[in-house]
């Protein structure tokens, strides 16, 4: 009976395929969290008043986990961000739909920096039986945007799912690329790796502060 036998090879020249297949791992999660916020309709009949809220805070935060899920794919840390060209493959639209989602990422979810969340100080003022005006002190007003309607959501899951589509077709590339590279590997080679068949992985550390490295040569 044929045994099946696993060696980590985390090695400079397979770190393109793992910074492809953790882009493929945000994507899936964005187009599930986009796919719960279309499921929940908070103007179901016979809902109470806390069951609707309790709705809307969850598709508010399903809606900005989306882009929080997406936008991980794009910006710089210890992995590869997606390529430019990816995008510009895609039809105009979805490449607009793109840029919008940057802005709601970093100007919005991550950020306060539009108009989403506008918030005001006036000032109170009474004015008396006898005409007299008399300020009384200050009050504050806020308008903040906390999620989109589900035709939004369903407009930005398609960019989601498209540019899932083009990062799967990328790993199943340098998958194959890799995979012919390594069946070529020299037994001596391959020995000196380390076994983890059926070895779970183990978080290297939980400090939040303690950066991730890129694959170094063993």
């Amino acid at each position: 009976m044929s045994v099946l036998k696993e060696f980590e090879y985390c090695v400079p020249d397979s770190q393109k395929l793992a910074d492809l297949y953790g882009i493929q791992i945000n994507l899936e999660q964005a187009v599930r969290f986009s796919d719960l916020h279309i499921e929940i309709d908070p103007t179901a009949p016979g809902l109470s008043t806390d069951e609707i809220m309790r709705r809307e805070h969850t598709r508010h935060a399903l809606c900005r986990a989306a882009f929080i899920s997406y936008g991980r794919c794009f910006g710089s840390g210890a992995r590869k961000a997606v390529d430019a060209s990816l995008i510009e493959r895609l039809p105009s639209e979805l490449q607009r739909r793109h840029a919008q989602v940057g802005d709601l990422r970093n100007k919005w979810v991550a950020h306060s920096v539009n108009h989403f969340d506008d918030v005001r100080v006036r000032i109170q003022a009474v004015v008396e039986d006898n005409g007299n005006q008399r300020i009384t002190g200050v009050s504050m007003a806020a308008n903040l945007v906390g999620g989109f309607f589900q035709a939004w959501m369903i407009a930005y899951r398609e960019l989601f799912v498209a540019v899932l589509e083009c990062v799967k077709a990328d790993v199943t590339i340098e998958s194959n690329r890799l995979s012919e590279k390594v069946k070529a590997m020299p037994e001596t080679s391959l020995a000196k790796l380390r076994r983890v068949d059926n070895e779970p992985l183990t978080r290297k550390s939980w400090d939040p502060h303690q950066s991730r490295g890129r694959f170094k040569v063993n």
